[in-house]
């Protein structure tokens, strides 16, 4: 659980302070707009939507930390189910108190 919170906050690091070029820009463009649904995505949608190539995504993925583009949605619809269920327990403790 906090590895995959840590990795999905690195690769939000990543989008906002290491893009080398407008292909990486456009991808994450693609990818942060969309993130809550990140689950149903493919590696092909997010290529088409941001035009670029498959291989530019995957080359993204990697740079951004994760070794596959199936791992980077795994991980990043974990870390948003655990951030959502945590925020929610942690403001139901708040009135609890």
């Amino acid at each position: 659980m906090e590895s995959t919170a840590k990795d999905f906050i690195g690769f939000v690091n990543y989008c906002n302070n290491h893009l080398s070029n407008s292909t990486d820009y456009g991808i994450s463009r693609v990818i942060l707009k969309q993130i809550l649904a990140t689950q149903d995505y493919s590696i092909e949608s997010i290529a088409e939507e941001a035009c670029v190539s498959q291989a530019s995504v995957s080359r993204f993925i990697r740079k951004s930390g994760f070794p596959s583009f199936p791992k980077f949605r795994n991980d990043v619809s974990t870390a948003i189910v655990d951030i959502a269920v945590n925020r929610r327990m942690a403001h139901q403790l708040s009135y609890a108190n």
